[in-house]
């Protein structure tokens, strides 16, 4: 790009720079690549089908106020792309919309299920249903990342499980999520989150009997 700015496969070199480090989840590479494309090809055909890869780049890298406009603007135009409505979903959360938020992931989740979401938008989706108390839909949406092969997402599910026992009152159930987190990540944030919050469930259940 830098060295052959004219070449026809320039603007397919960000492209595929963009699109595989979004598969790779390396999001500020992502968002420089597509951000670059964008600025030095404007005319390029990558530029318009990579809005939506952008914004979710920029979301993920932690910037939603930058995305949150054209992921707004995505999903109001056919075909409709149910990952635009996770990264608006994530974006809508951060700005505190949880309402909005709880809407586009909704959405997301008719189009593509539940199993198309990645681990840290699950754990969000989860958060939201959470604060809700809808503690059902909350659990399955979190109970498939126990089978991730990453102990840190299996200790995060573990944790926020535990928080939706812990709401319903069942300090039991909590306490045995919580001590999951706690075992198989015990260094991790979740991990030691996870062995507070069992020994606050097991005084409640003390405090019960």
């Amino acid at each position: 790009v830098a060295e052959s700015p004219t070449d026809d496969a320039a603007d397919d070199a960000l492209e595929r720079v963009g699109s595989g480090a979004a598969t790779a989840g390396a999001w500020p590479v992502a968002a420089e690549a597509y951000s670059l494309l964008e600025k030095r090809f404007p005319k390029s055909p990558f530029v318009e089908s990579g809005r939506v890869a952008l914004a979710e780049a920029q979301v993920e890298s932690g910037k939603p106020e930058a995305a949150r406009a054209a992921l707004e603007q995505a999903v109001l135009v056919p075909p409709r792309d149910s990952g635009a409505w996770v990264a608006l979903a994530r974006a809508r959360d951060a700005s505190g919309d949880r309402a909005g938020a709880l809407d586009a992931y909704a959405r997301g989740v008719k189009d593509a299920g539940a199993d198309a979401l990645r681990p840290e938008a699950a754990l969000g989706y989860g958060r939201l249903l959470t604060q809700e108390k809808r503690w059902n839909e909350a659990r399955g949406t979190l109970e498939r990342l126990m089978k991730s092969d990453d102990k840190a997402v299996i200790a995060a599910a573990s944790s926020a499980i535990g928080e939706t026992y812990q709401g319903e009152g069942d300090n039991l159930a909590a306490a045995e999520y919580y001590m999951t987190a706690a075992y198989v990540a015990p260094d991790s944030p979740a991990g030691r989150r996870g062995l507070l919050a069992a020994g606050a469930s097991f005084s409640a259940l003390k405090q019960i009997r």
